[in-house]
């Protein structure tokens, strides 16, 4: 609705100069004829109409000056008859005074294009009112700016057209965040168009109502899609177990994972062999609290991973493992009897050695072949990836090294911890123990003597373990412990220094055999020396063993694996 503008203050002044010229008039009248007391009264009824007027006047020109939006009206030619002070604001000019002589192309000076303007011209003649019509200005600075513009033609007596006028509102904040937020979305939108993974929306009861367009590398329309329950996409082996996690987000899980299904592909899809892709899904519930504060399900979201690939990589890693277990099953199988023919040629010829003394040596090589079959025995049996337990490996080896020799009235006696060991050290422990073993069978117990023979295992406060072995028999002789000769003795030092331990003997009373040693690795060692929170690396500077250089988690840690 229209409210009076400049025109109607000019009428309402000629209004009041015509009052006021009556009023004069009746006045002049009066006093040529004094005593008419009804043209007084009119005199005075007219003077209040034209303070009426005035007043009128008054509070127009207040609301056009400060009026929230701009206040105009212009020529057909192109030039301002008037406009208030916000338009003025709006268009970077001081006051409306400088707008008017200032601007007098409005097509040409303040429009980006000036076919603009006769565009808006033509649209005003048609329709005689224009409402929110939104274009592109200049302001005098010549940033550009968004107005939208309320426009009716006024025409003059002669039915021509005499001037347009109209209000203007400045949206340029809303129109810029109009184009970030379109630039926006077509950013994302461009994103999805590039993305692998299938990114969907679902309403309450499963039906798509957004898909990305991945899904359409697997021969589906976007829009033949819109509307259907998202199961129908899965074989239909799989869809009522998807049904079943799909329904955990109502029932308090809002998150469904890690579920596998084969995707039904549409008649364009040209993948390998046109099989079936497995997908990987994940999917979360999207909810609103209601007035009486109790969630509602509104829907999911989620997104579906073609996995394919991976399960053919997992399918052929699993069947290369099953081909190496095979040969490695066979591979033990072939070095148990290997081993066993090895024990069998040693036995045939201790039994035709010519002297005691080279049957004697005969028979501590086999106890050293038999130590080796049963720690490869154990070996094989284990299934805790690089260690091995050692209750179970004292036991085979006491088993094997007493076999060698007369021992019914020998007792043994365990006292055993299972202490996991590191592979790397099984073979130099279990020879160490057979070494010990072997001597106290050999020399504790002369001429069938009776006796007890212990082992003791256990783990000491800082990490490291103790081994203990124990007879009661005649002990060693001074020498030998004092000095470590003899063969046997100086290959029990020498494994003892394979395993970083400390090796301690006593044959005063029979004989005891201590071994103090690290059953871990090296690389767990170094590991567990690191600071929790930073600090110094003790591996700086480290030597590596040249037996334990190439193990793959040194590798790894290289970077030679990749």
């Amino acid at each position: 609705m229209w409210r009076p503008d400049l025109l109607h203050m000019a009428l309402a002044g000629a209004l009041i100069l015509g009052v006021l010229h009556h009023l004069w008039s009746v006045r002049g009248a009066g006093r040529r004829g004094s005593g008419r007391t009804e043209d007084q009264t009119r005199v005075q009824a007219l003077e209040r109409k034209v303070d009426a007027l005035r007043r009128i006047k008054a509070r127009y020109k207040n609301f056009f000056e400060q009026a929230p939006v701009g206040i105009f009206r212009t020529l057909p030619s192109g030039g301002f008859v008037s406009a208030n002070g916000n338009l003025a604001k709006m268009l970077g000019y001081a006051s409306p005074g400088e707008l008017m002589e200032q601007v007098t192309d409005i097509a040409g000076q303040l429009y980006v294009s000036s076919g603009q303007r006769a565009e808006m011209y033509r649209k005003v003649l048609a329709e005689g009112v224009v409402k929110n019509l939104e274009t592109n200005l200049r302001r005098r600075d010549g940033e550009l700016i968004w107005l939208s513009l309320s426009l009716r033609v006024v025409r003059d007596e002669a039915g021509g057209i005499g001037r347009l006028e109209g209000f203007a509102v400045d949206v340029t904040g809303r129109k810029r965040a109009e184009e970030a937020l379109a630039a926006s979305e077509r950013m994302f939108r461009q994103m999805l168009r590039w993305m692998r993974d299938i990114l969907y929306r679902l309403d309450p009861e499963g039906r798509i109502v957004f898909i990305s367009h991945a899904v359409t590398r697997y021969g589906h329309r976007v829009e033949g899609l819109l509307g259907r329950d998202i199961r129908e996409l899965a074989r239909p082996g799989d869809r009522d177990r998807l049904r079943r996690r799909l329904a955990e987000r109502r029932t308090g899980e809002r998150r469904t994972s890690g579920v596998e299904f084969l995707l039904l592909p549409g008649p364009g899809f040209t993948g390998p062999d046109a099989s079936p892709p497995v997908m990987l899904l994940e999917a979360e519930g999207i909810y609103e609290t209601d007035a009486d504060g109790d969630l509602r399900f509104l829907g999911s979201i989620g997104m579906a991973r073609d996995i394919t690939r991976r399960k053919l990589a997992e399918e052929r890693l699993t069947q290369s493992l099953e081909a190496k277990e095979l040969l490695l099953r066979e591979l033990q199988h072939r070095v148990k009897n290997n081993l066993q023919v090895l024990l069998s040629l040693i036995s045939l010829t201790a039994s035709r050695a010519p002297t005691p003394e080279a049957a004697l040596v005969c028979r501590e090589i086999q106890g050293y072949v038999r130590c080796m079959s049963a720690m490869h025995a154990l070996l094989s049996r284990a299934r805790a990836g690089d260690r091995v337990g050692l209750a179970d490996m004292v036991r085979d080896i006491y088993t094997a090294a007493s076999g060698l020799f007369a021992t019914e009235g020998v007792a043994p006696h365990f006292d055993l911890e299972d202490i996991p060991l590191h592979m790397d050290k099984a073979l130099p422990f279990g020879m160490l123990l057979n070494e010990l073993l072997t001597n106290t069978f050999k020399h504790a117990f002369p001429d069938g003597r009776p006796g007890r023979v212990s082992v003791g295992l256990y783990r000491l406060d800082d990490g490291r373990a103790r081994l203990t072995v124990a007879d009661d028999g005649v002990g060693y002789d001074d020498g030998v412990v004092e000095c470590g000769l003899g063969v046997g003795m100086g290959l029990i030092h020498g494994l003892a220094g394979q395993l970083d331990g400390e090796l301690s003997l006593d044959g005063e009373i029979g004989s005891r055999a201590h071994l103090v040693f690290h059953p871990d690795g090296w690389q767990d060692r170094l590991q567990g020396a690191l600071p929790p929170n930073g600090g110094p690396d003790p591996r700086a500077g480290a030597s590596i063993p040249a037996d334990e250089d190439q193990e793959p988690l040194a590798r790894v840690r290289s970077g030679q694996d990749g």
